[in-house]
């Protein structure tokens, strides 16, 4: 039964990196929490990591606008304009159905983007939320975590 479980967690780590990565260059820069430009700010958005549910990956999207695929314990840095964004998380692929309200699983949530500023928020897969969290607090969990998404166009 040992032998089992061990090769049951074996199989979930090893699928658990199958997203793609941002270069080491681009995780050092968003690990240096650099300022965004005028008329921008910054957004960094952390997946908790747990060994529960890491095999799967979330789709994040931004605006509607799918940005990055978040595995267990990765973080994804962006800028934005000034304002007012929307944040949605998805365990399927993007539909007309989830952005009118459809019945596939999905979180909309708020941030404000502020000049010259970096916000972190943290996804919570089990509960299907997103929080905001201090910059202190998201700063350690940044620079914590293993993996950085990479970003989707």
């Amino acid at each position: 039964m040992i032998k089992k479980c061990a090769l049951l967690c074996c199989a979930l780590m090893m699928t658990a990196g199958c997203v793609s990565r941002m270069s080491s260059a681009d995780t050092a820069y968003a690990r240096s929490f650099p300022e965004p430009s005028a008329g921008q700010g910054g957004l960094y958005v952390v997946r908790e990591s747990h060994l529960l549910g890491s095999h799967k990956s979330v789709d994040l999207y931004i605006d509607n606008q799918k940005a990055a695929q978040l595995g267990s314990g990765d973080f994804y840095y962006t800028t934005l304009p000034v304002g007012s964004h929307s944040l949605m998380a998805s365990e399927f692929e993007i539909t007309n159905a989830v952005l009118t309200g459809g019945d596939k699983q999905s979180l909309f949530f708020r941030v404000k983007a502020e000049e010259k500023k970096n916000k972190f928020v943290e996804y919570n897969y089990f509960n299907g939320t997103f929080s905001i969290l201090s910059e202190e607090d998201g700063k350690k969990l940044v620079q914590e975590s293993d993996r950085v998404s990479e970003e989707r166009k």
